[in-house]
């Protein structure tokens, strides 16, 4: 079996294996998508439409950054399978400098242990590159240890650690350097 990995940008035309990854995101007790879970069930041409136009500065609201959306998948024997997904802020507002960062990420449950978290981080440092970001805040929760060990063999450089507000759980913030 010959297969490849690459991180693309959200397209239409994997709807349906984009929707088995969410309701997979969902079984296992993920629920980021559940704000937008209708408009990906209903008209997944308009959620792409929406994650695109989220690049866009002009197109941004004012309490909110541009930032880039990639999918982590996978090409083998004519299927294409997402793996991942990751974010890329193209700055910091003060709610993103003290958690969040500029790039979050996430692999698929039944893909997670087999190196892919390292992957799209790496990947999607390459496109942070891209944009001229020439640092880049990364945070996880200290207590997520894979998280942790995906951004420190990124490069990741500890800054500090610490509770924000209205948050029930200790973050660790780092930096790395493009």
């Amino acid at each position: 079996m010959t297969s490849s990995i690459e991180l693309i940008s959200p397209s239409a035309e994997l709807a349906v294996e984009f929707r088995a990854f969410v309701r997979e995101q969902l079984e296992a007790g993920g629920s980021g998508y559940l704000p937008i879970f209708h408009l990906i069930q209903t008209d997944f041409a308009a959620y792409v439409a929406r994650l695109h136009a989220e690049s866009d500065a002009k197109q941004t609201s004012p309490d909110r950054v541009p930032q880039s959306t990639f999918w982590l998948v996978r090409h083998a024997d004519g299927e294409t399978r997402v793996l991942g997904t990751s974010r890329l802020r193209h700055s910091l507002n003060e709610r993103l400098r003290l958690m969040g960062g500029h790039i979050g990420y996430g692999i698929r449950p039944s893909e997670q242990h087999k190196s892919y978290g390292t992957q799209i981080l790496a990947l999607t440092l390459l496109e942070a590159r891209k944009l001229g970001i020439e640092r880049v805040l990364v945070t996880c929760d200290v207590d997520n240890i894979a998280s942790v060990r995906i951004i420190e063999k990124n490069g990741g450089v500890l800054e500090d650690r610490l509770t924000p507000a209205n948050y029930d759980r200790e973050i660790a913030r780092y930096w790395i350097d493009l």
